[in-house]
């Protein structure tokens, strides 16, 4: 057993099209690794984005970053995810379309990551919440608890 914090448990709440009274929780066992898989668009890049928003400045963040072409890199951003960006509808007055989006300003966004120590039997969380107000400014809080804690 080796010292050193290990992902034990990652959930998400209102981020991209995890959306709606349940949130979504991934156990790590022991610290063990994790293969993400699944169809295209089934949620496997916006829960890599969602750990990127918790763990990495947003200066340095890339998101989408399996994604081929800059402009499909461009598209996702922390107010697609906190919103729930799923689409555009197409309108007679713009030719680009209006994107959709599954959340209303003031709804929570919220991103949560707990890590075990095993060899000193320490836990650790940390989390973000994340919204938009109704003038569109984006407003963040953020957490760390040395406890196992979780939405």
């Amino acid at each position: 057993m080796k010292a050193g914090f290990r992902l034990h448990r990652f959930e998400v709440l209102n981020w991209g099209t995890f959306t709606g009274d349940r949130h979504f929780i991934m156990n790590v066992p022991d610290g063990e690794g994790v293969c993400l898989t699944g169809l295209n668009g089934s949620g496997k890049s916006t829960l890599v984005d969602a750990l990127l928003t918790l763990l990495v400045p947003h200066e340095y963040r890339n998101y989408n970053v399996a994604a081929t072409g800059t402009g499909a890199k461009r598209e996702r951003s922390v107010r697609s995810y906190v919103l729930g960006a799923y689409g555009k509808e197409e309108s007679a007055e713009s030719a680009r379309g209006q994107t959709k989006y599954l959340r209303s300003a003031g709804t929570i966004s919220v991103l949560l990551a707990c890590f075990k120590d095993a060899f000193y039997q320490r836990p650790l969380t940390i989390a973000q919440i994340h919204w938009f107000t109704a003038s569109g400014e984006h407003v963040a809080r953020y957490l760390i608890k040395e406890a196992d804690v979780g939405i």
